[in-house]
């Protein structure tokens, strides 16, 4: 009887540490994701230049993506140099405009 017990035990207190290592995983992985970020393409019915430059009137009426963050030399610091994504689309073609600015010389 008291063999039953010891066994029983054992098992009770292996499956508590198990059970509280995996809580403490999930709590863990939840509280360190960030919030993702997306953006919705814009369907267009007009041409646009593929010359390197997003002045067709159409680039303003699209969603900005921004308020991008650096990863180096340190993580979550807001970037230094602004930068812009926009994203359009066509029945046939997928158009992303991205407008960065660059460090000064």
């Amino acid at each position: 009887m008291t063999e039953n017990r010891i066994i029983y035990r054992w098992k009770y207190s292996r499956f508590r540490m198990i059970f509280s290592g995996l809580l403490i995983t999930v709590c863990g992985l939840s509280f360190g994701q960030s919030t993702s970020k997306q953006i919705t393409a814009k369907l267009i019915t007009d041409n646009i230049v593929l010359d390197g430059l997003m002045d067709e009137t159409i680039w303003q009426t699209a969603e900005v993506a921004g308020n991008f963050q650096q990863f180096f030399p340190s993580d979550q610091v807001e970037a230094q140099y602004t930068t812009e994504v926009r994203v359009l689309y066509s029945e046939t073609h997928l158009y992303v405009g991205i407008y960065a600015e660059k460090a000064p010389g």
